[in-house]
């Protein structure tokens, strides 16, 4: 018997080293290790049998270089529709900076122009801004701008008159709320006035309530009792809790305002007034009430004060 010996292999203690085979031969036997190799070489593989075995059977084996160039050119497109989408973008991103530069150009330029307007104008103004939601979004921010930081006291104005249109955006709220102490008298009385415009009433009166005891100007407080008094009832009630902090003059003077500006307030607002502690506010409280009341009326524009005379 001959041994064919892949490996190491110890027979009776002693180890026999040969090259790589797997069969072990016996006399007499054919080699069956070499047999099955052999028809193993020549098995086809798996890629062979699904492609064919011949050039015939695969039709793709034929034509290496329509592949290639099949290849070559999806590259490229792919490579030219890249580029394009990449310029594309760079082209759009350029145009929005521009577009948003002349947005911002016309905006300012709006903006600037407020000051050379007739009220009249500037009341158009508003209307044509509140109609276009889109572009009062955009005239919004520098309008508030220009409120709190423009150098002219006219283009202020101006800004504030138009602002009075867009009191439900609390930015123009909170902006028109930080001019109750400014310096300037025109400004600050503007500023209130818009204030006390905005609803709901009550809170109107409230910030008029913070008006009086923060303004600088006596045109700003001014304004600030003018509101609460055309509030009405709700103003009352705010004056009446800011009473006691302002001046005696401050006091008398809103006893004569009261009397002169008449109304369904007069009487409530004289009798809050007599209620107070000031001698000299009482006594003028008092004296306008025993006045008889008297109304307004128009004649061709010209507002004239005529008594109310009793028929008994």
């Amino acid at each position: 018997m001959r041994l064919a010996l892949g490996g190491p292999r110890r027979y009776c203690g002693v180890v026999f080293r040969s090259s790589p085979a797997v069969a072990v031969r016996r006399d007499g036997e054919s080699d069956r290790g070499t047999s099955i190799a052999e028809s193993i070489s020549r098995m086809p593989r798996d890629g062979d049998r699904s492609l064919g075995s011949t050039a015939s059977d695969n039709p793709l084996r034929g034509e290496p270089a329509a592949r290639s160039i099949w290849g070559h050119v999806l590259v490229s497109l792919c490579a030219c529709l890249l580029t394009i989408s990449i310029v594309g973008s760079i082209v759009f991103l350029a145009w929005r900076v521009y577009d948003r530069r002349q947005l911002s150009f016309r905006v300012k330029t709006f903006v600037a122009s407020l000051q050379d307007r007739t009220p009249e104008e500037l009341v158009a103004r508003a209307e044509n801004l509140k109609a276009h939601p889109k572009v009062a979004r955009f005239v919004l921010p520098e309008l508030s701008k220009s409120i709190a930081h423009a150098g002219s006291e006219q283009q202020q104005w101006a800004a504030i008159e138009v602002s009075r249109a867009f009191l439900t955006d609390k930015k123009v709220e909170k902006t028109l709320f930080a001019l109750r102490n400014y310096p300037r008298e025109r400004v600050a009385a503007a500023a209130v006035r818009a204030l006390s415009e905005l609803q709901p009433r009550a809170h109107a009166a409230e910030l008029m309530g913070q008006c009086l005891v923060d303004a600088r100007t006596g045109a700003a407080v001014d304004e600030a009792c003018s509101a609460l008094y055309r509030l009405g009832e709700v103003g009352r009630a705010e004056m009446e809790k800011r009473l006691s902090a302002l001046p005696v003059g401050r006091r008398i003077w809103l006893v004569g305002y009261a009397d002169a500006m008449g109304g369904p307030n007069r009487r409530s607002w004289l009798k809050m007034l007599a209620s107070s502690g000031e001698p000299r506010v009482r006594a003028a409280a008092e004296k306008a009430l025993s006045r008889p009341v008297t109304k307004q009326a128009s004649v061709r524009g010209v507002r004239m004060e005529l008594p109310v005379v009793s028929r008994s």
